[in-house]
Formats: C-alpha cells, sequence, structure tokens
C-alpha cells in the first residue's frame, strides 16, 4: 500500500483546487449588492482618487480593499463573477497555512483532514463573494479563526513528526 505521506502534496493540490471549485460555485447566482456595487464604484475611480477618498472620513473602509479590486478589475473586468474571483481567490489562500500548521502540529494527516474540513466548509465559501471592505476584514478574521481553532484541535490530537 502506498503511504499517504509520499502523495501528500497531490492530495493538498486537489483539496486546494475542490476548495477554490466550492467558492467559485455559484459566484453569479445574486447580482451585486449594493455595498458591492459601491466597492466596485470606488474601485473603479483612479488610485490617487481611491487613496485620497480612503484616507478621508467620508469612507469609512480602508482603501487596500478598493486599491487592490481596482487593479484587478483593469486585468479581469468589472464583471459580476470577476470582482468576485478576487474573493474567491482570497478566500482560498486561507488554506496553505491550515495544513502547514496541521502539518507543524501534528501530523501529515490531520493536516490534510484539516485542510479538506477548511476547503469544504460551505458558510465562509458563500460569504466571501461580497465585495466589500468589511469583508475583507471579516476574511482575514474568519482566517485567523479558523486557523486558530484548527491549531487548537490540533495540538489535542497528538505530537506532531
Amino acid at each position: 500500500m502506498v503511504s499517504l505521506e509520499k502523495h501528500s502534496r497531490w492530495v493538498f493540490c486537489v483539496f486546494l483546487l475542490l476548495g477554490f471549485g466550492i467558492r467559485l460555485y455559484g459566484l453569479t447566482f445574486h447580482s451585486l449588492w449594493l455595498d458591492e456595487a459601491v466597492s466596485v464604484y470606488l474601485a473603479s475611480f483612479p488610485l490617487s482618487e481611491i487613496l485620497r477618498q480612503g484616507m478621508s472620513l467620508q469612507e469609512p473602509n480602508p482603501p487596500l480593499f478598493h486599491l487592490l479590486l481596482h487593479l484587478w478589475m483593469r486585468v479581469f473586468g468589472s464583471g459580476e463573477g470577476a470582482v468576485r474571483m478576487l474573493s474567491a481567490l482570497a478566500g482560498t489562500l486561507y488554506l496553505p497555512p491550515v495544513y502547514l500548521l496541521g502539518r507543524r502540529l501534528s501530523s501529515t494527516q490531520v493536516a490534510l483532514l484539516a485542510t479538506m474540513l477548511a476547503a469544504i466548509s460551505l458558510f465562509p465559501a458563500w460569504y466571501l463573494i461580497k465585495k466589500t471592505g468589511r469583508t475583507l476584514w471579516w476574511r482575514r478574521s474568519l482566517s485567523n479563526r479558523s486557523t486558530s481553532s484548527c491549531a487548537l484541535l490540533i495540538s489535542l490530537a497528538g505530537p506532531g513528526e
């Protein structure tokens, strides 16, 4: 029997693709919400205007999200699917830290299990499609909470490799 250790990179890649696919599913099922449309509108301004608006008291969200979205829209366009793809990609990027943390704290098997659970978790995948500055913070917060939760569970599972 071939060990899981030998093929862990391939299994991880499958979970990464699965997680990305789940985040892509239904990406354009709903039209843009009002706050998403406002984010797209603000991201369509010139970079200097995005920075000026983001640093003023008129816009409650910091300019980082709108700057990223501005650059993204220049490459991929401003359609619903295109602008939501940025969050789908960002929502997939928290899977590698989950795997690395699981492997560091326990074993490759536990790391793959934690990655699979994070990849197929539907609530964050659905919520991550929203395009606002608040959800950029929420994604970071969710990633930190998910990783912290995984770290706690993994540490309880036993010693590392």
